[in-house]
């Protein structure tokens, strides 16, 4: 699964449980609580890329995101000089970072972890390498060293809004609300054209059972990334909560047509089990 898009963790489970206790009776809910995922599908937040090199995530079977906007410092920038003898010949902290990012989306997260460790080894003020650690070990499930590598990189650089982002959904997982809505809050601030922030917030507010604040959000995520196929499913979900169920259909059918054009076969069969029980439902 691409590493931009596993929320298991996180949100998944308590989005579901959440939105569908509130909607749907208890005797129906374990079945639509499938994997225990609902249309969470990215990560604390889009993994930041060396400024260098800008490397394309490998595809997988998942829906690719939007780099956000949001520049990483010169200051975090790995040395380009900075090399490491390996068997096979020097390496460059940019190459750790690329093969970081590789392995998370291969799923070796103790490899990933290790690659992004090397860098800050050697090039302690990378507020990228923090942030992908960061994101490894919340994918991993250990949130508190998670949420010590986005604290470090917001102390880097206080103006790094996917750092906000990402620390949010730690927050959230932890049951912060305060702190978790502070740190989307201050995302957007800092970056009003990030995808994710809105997206993650969206979810928040799902989790809290405030569905128009989330529509607004999934709203504001599709605006800025027209492909989210996972926002246009938790936008779907959310209509239905406050008895939409047109609009819901219409984003659940949109969710799995864009699921299915990028070869996501979870997202797809998930996004089409939801829209049969839309229907269903309303006759």
């Amino acid at each position: 699964m691409n590493l931009t898009r596993q929320i298991t963790s996180f949100v998944g489970t308590a989005l579901a449980s959440s939105l569908i206790s509130s909607a749907i009776s208890s005797a129906i809910s374990s079945a639509l609580l499938l994997s225990g995922l609902v249309f969470s599908g990215r990560a604390a937040a889009q993994p930041p890329v060396s400024p260098s090199t800008q490397p394309t995530v490998p595809a997988s079977t998942v829906p690719a995101s939007t780099v956000p906007a949001s520049t990483v410092p010169a200051t975090s920038a790995a040395p380009a000089s900075s090399t490491e003898s390996t068997q096979f010949g020097p390496v460059t902290l940019d190459q750790f970072l690329k093969r970081g990012l590789r392995r998370l989306d291969r799923g070796n997260i103790a490899g990933a972890i290790a690659d992004f460790t090397k860098v800050i080894e050697s090039a302690p003020r990378s507020v990228e390498a923090y942030c992908n650690r960061g994101l490894a070990y919340a994918i991993q499930g250990n949130l508190e060293r998670a949420r010590t590598d986005f604290d470090q990189a917001i102390a880097i650089n206080p103006n790094y809004a996917p750092a906000y982002s990402q620390r949010g959904t730690i927050h959230a997982e932890q049951g912060n609300a305060d702190a978790a809505l502070a740190d989307f809050n201050q995302a957007i601030e800092l970056d009003d054209q990030l995808s994710d922030a809105f997206y993650h917030r969206g979810i928040f507010y799902t989790t809290l059972g405030e569905y128009r604040k989330a529509i607004a959000d999934f709203s504001d995520a599709i605006r800025l990334q027209p492909d989210a196929a996972d926002a246009y499913g938790s936008r779907g979900l959310a209509y239905y909560a406050i008895g939409r169920q047109r609009r819901a259909t219409t984003d659940l059918q949109t969710a799995a047509k864009l699921f299915d054009e990028q070869g996501n076969i979870n997202g797809y069969e998930m996004s089409v089990q939801y829209l049969a029980f839309v229907r269903g439902s309303d006759r």
